[in-house]
């Protein structure tokens, strides 16, 4: 694919953000995954995804998790594609986009490649090599709705319904043509299986730096607390005890 650009000195760091922030996740989409607006965090072959809107603070937490030992395989978007009874997930590509004061609070010594977003924003973009490569497809077990402060210091993720999730995904997801009905009634389709194979959480927390580590452990044990009703789950139809 060659992208010529029609403005005049259009910088190469505009151009990329173009490509691949704006144009790259709606043709994926049209080859029919569902491609939301997420960052994508495995820990060994389980990943969770992070969901909300630009400024939520996806790529700082996602960055955050990335220190703690997570794998990070983007924080733009990703698409997530039925496998069976479970949900694969992958990155669009490897991304990690941080506003100044994030790189500055989480990489006081940050990486000579540095580079803008785009020549408008005040985001700097990391290195593919600073950013876990997908070595294969991980089975992707909680969505984490990002949600505004609530005003307090409280630090929760709350379960979500069904509808709520799949709301939530479709309304962050990519469509090259939103208006077309037929792509519509298959991004439907998709948030559907996702719904269906994988919980939703309402992830609140205050958006100070020094609280990053508790909101940290909280994704981890939400994510402990969903792998452990799944084996239950799994044993209950097996026969065998849970804790097999």
């Amino acid at each position: 694919m060659r992208v010529s650009p029609l403005v005049p000195g259009l910088s190469r760091h505009d151009l990329g953000h173009f490509i691949s922030d704006i144009l790259l996740p709606r043709l994926v989409a049209e080859d029919g995954p569902l491609v939301v607006h997420g960052a994508l965090l495995p820990r060994d072959t389980d990943a969770v995804c992070l969901v909300g809107d630009s400024g939520r603070g996806k790529s700082t937490l996602s960055a955050a998790l990335q220190k703690a030992g997570w794998t990070l395989h983007g924080d733009d978007a990703l698409h997530l594609r039925a496998e069976g009874a479970e949900i694969g997930a992958r990155a669009t590509y490897p991304s990690l986009r941080l506003f100044s004061d994030s790189l500055d609070h989480l990489f006081p010594d940050p990486p000579a490649d540095l580079s803008p977003v785009a020549d408008y924003l005040d985001k700097f973009r990391l290195a593919p090599d600073d950013v876990g490569g997908p070595a294969e497809t991980p089975r992707l077990r909680a969505v984490l709705l990002l949600e505004g402060g609530d005003g307090t210091d409280a630090i929760a993720a709350r379960p979500v319904t069904a509808v709520t999730l799949c709301m939530s995904l479709l309304r962050q997801s990519f469509s090259l043509n939103p208006a077309d009905p037929v792509a519509a009634h298959e991004r439907l389709t998709a948030a559907s299986a996702v719904t269906a194979a994988v919980p939703g959480f309402a992830l609140s927390y205050p958006r100070e730096f020094a609280r990053l580590p508790e909101v940290v452990d909280l994704v981890r044990s939400t994510l402990d607390r969903v792998g452990a009703a799944a084996k239950q789950e799994m044993a209950a139809r097996s026969g065998l005890p849970g804790d097999i």
